[in-house]
């Protein structure tokens, strides 16, 4: 018995790390297409993807935690890259998290106009989403060591809000679409709890066995 209780405990941790180990990378996308008004800081464009608790790119994956943010990408339509400021915001109902992207570009950067499929992304390497030389074309690339911290640990389900305003006045602009890439992985304790209720099934299991044959050499005798 002894054994036993040890290879399953074995068996568990495995599992477990395995469990916590293994993260999915999923996307989801909008395109809003919405205006954002111009020289208003305190009412801009705001774009929604909710994900539902049962989300079917979620399907398999017990009680799902985000381990990271991996990418947020976004266009922006015309306007002055040095007027915008981006926030991404999470609310699950019980609790809430943001984290400012972008804010009001300074130097050479101000001065292009929109944002074509540019990433923000928190691994670390050298951005390649530079002012262009014409201030007319939008910056494009990526956009490396944004802090996405806050939303580690956190269920991915809920409202993801891209809220977008434009601080000073000029010409306006449209968010045109945006996604979010999230590397999701099972809650490890519910995990744990799973696998915990296994073991003491088998257990019951193997010791019933046991005393139904101990009972039975008793009667033999």
């Amino acid at each position: 018995m002894k054994r036993i209780i040890r290879n399953l405990c074995v068996a568990a941790a495995v599992v477990c790390g395995a469990c916590q180990g293994e993260a999915s990378l999923i996307t989801w996308s909008a395109s809003p297409g919405v205006s954002i008004p111009d020289n208003s800081p305190n009412a801009g464009a705001a774009s929604d993807i909710y994900i539902a608790p049962g989300d079917s790119q979620l399907t398999g994956i017990l009680n799902p935690s985000v381990t990271s943010v991996a990418s947020v990408q976004f266009t922006i339509t015309g306007g002055w890259d040095g007027d915008y400021k981006l926030v991404l915001s999470h609310t699950d109902g019980t609790a809430s998290q943001s984290v400012t992207l972008v804010n009001m570009l300074l130097g050479g950067a101000a001065a292009n106009s929109g944002f074509n499929n540019v990433t923000l992304s928190p691994a670390s390497g050298s951005d390649t989403a530079v002012a262009s030389t014409s201030s007319t074309s939008p910056i494009a690339g990526t956009c490396y060591g944004i802090d996405f911290n806050p939303f580690q640990h956190i269920s991915p389900t809920g409202d993801w809000l891209l809220y977008v305003t434009d601080n000073a006045a000029g010409d306006q602009g449209v968010l045109s679409g945006w996604s979010l890439s999230l590397d999701v992985v099972p809650e490890p304790v519910n995990v744990a709890l799973w696998i915990f209720g296994g073991m003491m099934g088998i257990l019951a299991f193997a010791r019933s066995r046991r005393t139904r044959r101990l009972f039975g050499e008793n009667l033999k005798c």
